[in-house]
């Protein structure tokens, strides 16, 4: 069982710990999409090589994200979370500038959580699938998020949910 420590964002404790217990079983992940961490702890928890990629600006149109940006403010509360883990490597780029850096099968996990819009969404999970061995999967699949859920259906067909985390087992 994942305890998160106290890091904003707003993933729901058993979201988490969903994702802490896929990542006891990979060995490496890509986390599409950071914000200030806590989602990476929680997959840094487990033991994986995570791989963060985010510019850290925030997300396009949401104000909150906007004023945490200034001054650098996202990417230093991310670093104070979880920049002393061993296993985790930052990649400060937009999602599709770094997801030419790596091969396809680079990673047992791809979890996306980044933009959030109907197009980014889309573009992100046809960027990074060909990445993803064994689970490809994302966050807020919910009536909250209409672009997410349109994104996801269209590109992948039916996908199991828990809660809001949508995936899709590639190999088991």
């Amino acid at each position: 069982m994942y305890t998160s420590p106290n890091i904003d964002g707003w993933m729901k404790p058993e979201e988490l710990d969903w994702l802490y217990t896929q990542a006891l079983e990979m060995e490496t992940i890509v986390e599409i999409g950071s914000y200030k961490g806590r989602s990476t702890h929680a997959l840094l928890s487990a033991g994986a090589y995570v791989t963060a990629v985010d510019h850290f600006y925030g997300s396009a149109g949401e104000d909150a994200h906007a004023r945490d940006a200034v001054a650098d403010g996202i990417y230093r509360d991310f670093i104070a979370n979880t920049g002393n883990a061993p296993n985790l490597c930052t990649v400060r780029l937009p999602s599709l500038h770094a997801a030419t850096m790596f091969r396809d099968g680079a990673f047992d996990m791809v979890f996306i959580d980044a933009d959030h819009r109907y197009e980014e969404v889309k573009k992100d999970i046809l960027a990074w699938r060909p990445k993803a061995k064994r689970l490809l999967c994302g966050h807020d699949f919910s009536a909250s998020w209409p672009g997410v859920l349109k994104a996801v259906t269209e590109t992948l067909g039916a996908v199991e949910v828990y809660d809001s985390i949508w995936y899709q087992w590639l190999t088991r």
